[in-house]
């Protein structure tokens, strides 16, 4: 399994964390942050509405490759994760995106989310700093929305 440095402006309290498949054979999944821009593609595989901004949050440096983390079962995308800061050049200030396919039956989804999350915190945030909040938006009346209701649900739980 290869690992992956802290980014070279959080050195303090980060430790190189191994990536790379979590399991092996059919249902092996792979937790990593995004290689550069040009996998923005895949990354996008998930709707949300924030998508439409990644794309000159990363030319601005609001957001860092570093800072996007996929989960991914071969090809097809499962999790993802990413911050935010409104000083390109900064340090994260916001986890806003915190993604799993709601279209996935996998009953290991949500634990999928949290191992996302664990690794995505440990590599890209130094220990001595307070994780940032995390803010998402949500459609008006979700609470009335099973699945809505569900897709929150799940979040506020990986986020425990």
């Amino acid at each position: 399994m290869d690992s992956i440095p802290c980014p070279d402006t959080q050195r303090s309290g980060c430790a190189a964390l191994p990536v790379g498949p979590v399991a092996t054979g059919a249902n092996a999944l792979t937790i990593r942050p995004l290689a550069g821009a040009d996998e923005l593609d895949l990354f996008l595989q998930l709707p949300y509405v924030l998508n439409e901004e990644m794309q000159e949050d990363l030319a601005h440096g609001r957001r860092r490759p570093e800072w996007m983390w996929v989960a991914l079962r071969g090809t097809r995308l499962i999790a993802r994760l990413a911050w935010w800061t409104s000083r390109g050049g900064g340090t994260p200030s916001r986890l806003d995106v915190l993604d799993i396919d709601d279209g996935l039956r996998d009953p290991d989804r949500v634990s999928i989310g949290a191992e996302l999350l664990r690794a995505a915190l440990s590599a890209t945030i130094p220990n001595e700093l307070t994780p940032p909040d995390f803010g998402r938006f949500v459609p008006p009346g979700w609470r009335e929305d099973p699945l809505m209701r569900q897709a929150v649900g799940d979040r506020m739980t990986i986020l425990q």
